[in-house]
């Protein structure tokens, strides 16, 4: 993926949410030629950690593949969640939108998997015409 850092698979970095917020995320690069690129939208409170089998699948089948941890969610939270604050709609506008923009280049078809509250997440996406197509 042109905007993931190269090196060994998988390969962990950080993606700044519109706001700034960091991103934890972990990129599978497509084995052989890319066929399109997969954001996985996780569930509620899921880290994306759950998703590494399903997202090595995809890679071994051409799919470049990002995993990412909400804000406030596995490697995204802080040490301490007491007072931290995030709501669904923060995800969405902020987390998610910030990764489908981070991804899409306009040429390479982009993908969303979304299970359970990331499948809702479409509808709340402000850039939501970039995905090509996704499996809820």
């Amino acid at each position: 993926m042109s905007q993931m850092p190269p090196g060994e698979r998988p390969q962990r970095f950080i993606i700044p949410a519109a706001d700034g917020y960091a991103l934890a995320a972990t990129s599978y690069p497509a084995i052989g030629i890319e066929r399109a690129r997969l954001i996985v939208a996780g569930a509620t409170g899921v880290p994306q950690g759950f998703y590494r089998r399903f997202a090595e699948f995809a890679s071994a089948r051409g799919y470049s593949v990002l995993t990412f941890d909400y804000r406030g969610v596995g490697k995204s939270a802080p040490a301490s969640l007491r007072g931290f604050e995030a709501s669904f709609l923060d995800w969405a506008h902020l987390d998610l939108s910030a990764v489908v923009d981070s991804l899409a280049d306009g040429k390479t078809p982009l993908f969303m998997v979304g299970h359970s509250y990331g499948g809702h997440a479409l509808g709340l996406l402000p850039n939501h015409d970039r995905i090509d197509g996704m499996y809820v």
